[in-house]
């Protein structure tokens, strides 16, 4: 079978006219047909057809250049009927199972986008149990195809893997909509030579749970949306990627949401002008929280400009932009910046931690009016932290309002560019080391003697930060112990709880159950007080209350500080998803104490 657009086809004899046959085709968009700019409208004529009727999925009218012509399809026959229900998918499936059922799946991912109803008051789901997805192995067929109104939610982040063998894209969808993929890993064994996910002209879109990684890509991003709109993107990491171009995600679109993100060590090696790690031209809103941004090296090409994050607006735009608990680390890029915001419109930086980064000229280059609260900018190999400056051309006038942060160089490590821009250096900056936990889990939180600890803005309202920092710690702490909660600087609050640990709902009591790190990645160790003798045993569930670990049978004498430490797997020793987890100590058969934990990966 060919996993190529349908030519459509008429033969005439003297005798009769013959109708060609067009069915059960695959492809990353239009499965069968797809037209693109003909001007005029365009009349198919075939005895079997896919589908009876809803076309778009299988035959599509593309029009780039002209705002004319419609495709219709003359059929006699059709090869399939839709089914208006959920489908499940295993690597142990058949393809003559009717998929219904977890008992009965179905094995080909492909085929069952194929097969689903596409219902707008209704969405379906295709549910992918976890494992190795790829066409050497099970006969997967690659790219897959999103279909309006269908999610693709697979069974575990870290278990569920699409490896692509076959194809170009591994996931595509254009012109579609109302969408859900996660809780997948998506790799190919050789060469992506455009993108790992394409997506075009699609709104009310969530990715969460996905992985993207170790890709070589021959165009710009890992992860391309072009002319997307209304886009929640929630804990997606991608790395390990390789590119001429954009080598992490390039976003072409509006209103879009980044939460618990991770770009890391995608480097660009490439000539291509949209060289970088992070790549966004956004219309409305651009709105990333908690993520990181980490270990790129951008090459040097013809153009001067290949920095490793830029951020900037459309054509004749205005666009919102919030960053708010980002890390900006170990980032490499010659004759540029580590990171470009340049647009009209609101801006705000509160919480971000800039380390480690090397530019021939700046770590940050702004154009525009910027609120810049709260940030540490440190240990960066540059000639200034900040670059900014009126661009006469386009009439745009820059302000730097900069508080409570912590700045090499103070005033001095910016600079207001050749044609100058206001820089209002208001209250609480300060020029120090800031103190990293450098031999620590998390190398770029603060020590306790940190200058930076409850030293940010004394008044958060109206800031609307995000109610946890980057560990999901809570976000205004009283780290130094003086009676009075302020937000430290920089993207990790020291010495706070994490974020939904609810002592009165789970009480400790006299057991003192507790775990550290938490959250964690990838062990955890749980501790507890005996203050009886017996046998004990420790259950941990993940949020829909399915059992995934049980340590059975301790024979632990009555004591304080007991310690287990879990390492993040489940019965079979295989990786469980990030996510809250609840875990349970019983004594003697009875339970004695409950609390949460969370693994982050």
């Amino acid at each position: 079978m060919k996993y190529l657009k349908a030519v459509v086809m008429i033969i005439h004899t003297p005798a009769k006219l013959k109708l060609c046959n067009i069915y059960n085709n695959f492809a990353g968009h239009a499965l069968d047909i797809s037209v693109n700019d003909a001007v005029n409208d365009v009349e198919v004529i075939v005895d079997t057809f896919t589908v009876q009727d809803q076309f778009d999925y299988f035959a599509f009218y593309q029009h780039s250049i002209t705002s004319t012509g419609i495709i219709t399809i003359d059929l006699q026959n059709h090869y399939l009927e839709r089914v208006n229900n959920d489908l499940y998918v295993s690597t142990t499936g058949d393809d003559n199972n009717t998929g219904l059922t977890l008992e009965v799946p179905i094995r080909t991912i492909a085929l069952a986008l194929q097969k689903i109803e596409s219902d707008s008051l209704n969405p379906k789901t295709v549910y992918v149990a976890s494992g190795f997805y790829s066409h050497d192995l099970n006969n997967q067929i690659f790219p897959l195809a999103g279909k309006k109104d269908v999610n693709i939610i697979g069974e575990d982040m870290s278990t569920t893997i699409l490896n692509n063998d076959l194809n170009e894209y591994t996931f595509m969808m254009a012109h579609k909509g109302n969408n859900i993929l996660k809780n997948f890993t998506l790799h190919s064994d050789e060469q992506c030579l455009f993108h790992s996910i394409y997506i075009s002209k699609s709104d009310n879109l969530k990715i969460e749970n996905v992985v993207v990684e170790n890709s070589t890509i021959h165009n710009s991003g890992a992860v391309l949306f072009y002319r997307c709109f209304e886009v929640v993107l929630d804990n997606i990491t991608i790395r390990n990627n390789i590119s001429e171009g954009c080598s992490g995600l390039w976003f072409d679109g509006g209103n879009v949401k980044m939460n618990n993100c991770v770009l890391d060590n995608n480097d660009s090696i490439g000539p291509d002008t949209r060289s970088s790690n992070f790549y966004c031209h956004v219309n409305d809103y651009l709105e990333i929280e908690n993520c990181i941004f980490s270990n790129t090296e951008i090459l040097p090409g013809p153009y001067w400009d290949h920095p490793t994050v830029m951020i900037a607006a459309q054509q004749n735009c205005e666009p919102d932009i919030k960053l708010s608990n980002c890390l900006f680390i170990n980032n490499s890029t010659d004759e540029s910046y580590i990171a470009i915001i340049t647009s009209s419109g609101q801006r705000e930086i509160n919480n971000c931690t800039f380390s480690g980064n090397t530019s021939s000229f700046a770590t940050l280059r702004i154009h525009s009016e910027v609120d810049f609260r709260n940030n540490i900018m440190y240990n960066n190999n540059v000639d200034y932290e900040i670059l900014t400056g009126n661009i006469t051309a386009t009439g745009l006038n820059s302000i730097l309002n900069i508080e409570y942060c912590d700045i090499t160089g103070g005033e001095d490590g910016i600079w207001p560019g050749n044609n100058p821009a206001t820089i209002n250096w208001l209250d609480g900056n300060i020029d120090e080391d800031p103190m990293f936990d450098s031999l620590g889990t998390y190398p770029f939180a603060l020590l306790a003697n940190s200058p930076c600890i409850d030293t940010g803005t004394p008044d958060t309202t109206g800031l609307y930060l995000p109610p946890w920092d980057l560990l999901h710690n809570y976000r205004v702490w009283d780290g130094d112990g003086n009676g009075v909660a302020i937000i430290d600087m920089g993207c990790y609050e020291f010495g706070a709880d994490s974020v939904g640990v609810n002592y009165n709902e789970l009480p400790i009591s006299n057991y003192e159950l507790r775990n550290y790190p938490n959250p964690f990645n990838p062990e955890t160790k749980i501790v507890f007080n005996l203050p009886e003798e017996g046998t004990v045993k420790l259950e941990i569930y993940n949020i829909k209350g399915q059992k995934v670990k049980t340590f059975l049978n301790l024979q632990i004498n009555k004591s304080s500080n007991q310690q287990i430490i879990w390492d993040g797997t489940d019965e079979n020793n295989l990786p469980v998803g990030s996510g809250v987890y609840l875990y349970q100590l019983k004594v003697n058969g009875n339970s004695k104490a409950i609390n949460k934990m969370i693994l982050l990966k």
